[in-house]
């Protein structure tokens, strides 16, 4: 059913997310920089949801400030 589509997608995404943070972590960078021009509000609105922070002069720029990592 739709619902389970959606629910799988939103699964999905989640991992693709954290997966990105950790492997970022692992490799010592100090954020992750995710550009999302195409995207639909509903789904930057997950990434913001996930910690996410959009650039003050790039709106089209979505970063994950990686905290104790320099």
């Amino acid at each position: 059913t739709h619902w389970r589509e959606r629910r799988m997608a939103a699964l999905v995404t989640s991992s693709l997310i954290w997966k990105a943070i950790e492997t970022a972590g692992d490799r010592e960078y100090s954020r992750i920089v995710i550009k999302e021009k195409h995207t639909p509000p509903k789904v930057l609105g997950l990434f913001v949801r996930h910690g996410f922070v959009r650039d003050a002069k790039n709106p089209d720029l979505l970063y994950y400030p990686l905290q104790g990592v320099e």
